[in-house]
């Protein structure tokens, strides 16, 4: 429950760093704990996607190891096809990604992370509209989320993609704004913003012209 409390906190490594101590814990009290293989392979699926990981083979290979051992002992959880989809979509298995994700909404409809987490695979899959359908959707599920700035970064990615770039640039200040401390959220609005200023004074060089 203390490591679930500090992964709810904004993005950050020292976080995820104290929430798999107390995880790691957890599997010495409990070696049997269903609960704390999924969320460790969260974690460590998660920190790659972001950038935060040290060694990305062996969270992988741990990751992939908890997961199917959470799965095999209880196939109908869903938030374990939710972190399955998450390991899958990490690895660039974008497909088999999606199906785990459709698996885990099937079982909850209202899980808002599988459902946000089909929009970052429709979007790799070159699916911009259908990704921000789900987009929004995990966000009205789920408005307070700590993790709501990776919908609002993804929509950006989204409208980015279908050369709406005053919505993409609301979005991603919006992402911003929610956890300043994203570095990737800052490379795509710096160059956007770039863009659109280059832009602006090649229109303004040939009108005066």
């Amino acid at each position: 429950m203390r490591a679930q409390a500090l992964f709810n906190q904004p993005l950050s490594p020292a976080v995820h760093r104290q929430a798999l101590d107390l995880l790691e814990r957890a599997l010495v009290l409990d070696p049997g704990s269903v609960d704390a293989r999924i969320l460790i392979a969260y974690i460590l699926a998660s920190d790659i996607g972001d950038g935060f990981s040290t060694s990305v083979q062996r969270d992988q290979a741990r990751a992939d190891k908890l997961i199917c051992e959470a799965l095999e002992c209880d196939p109908s959880r869903s938030q374990a096809h939710n972190v399955m989809g998450l390991l899958r979509r990490v690895q660039g298995r974008w497909a088999e990604s999606q199906v785990e994700l459709e698996m885990a909404v099937a079982l909850d409809r209202n899980n808002a992370p599988a459902i946000r987490g089909l929009g970052q695979a429709m979007l790799l899959q070159a699916k911009p509209e259908a990704a921000i359908s789900y987009l929004e959707k995990g966000i009205r599920l789920d408005p307070r989320s700590p993790y709501i700035l990776i919908g609002y970064n993804t929509l950006g990615r989204c409208h980015l993609s279908l050369g709406h770039t005053d919505e993409a640039v609301d979005f991603f200040r919006k992402a911003r704004a929610l956890n300043p401390g994203i570095w990737h959220v800052h490379l795509l609005l710096a160059g956007l913003l770039a863009s659109e200023a280059i832009s602006t004074r090649q229109r303004t060089k040939s009108w005066r012209h």
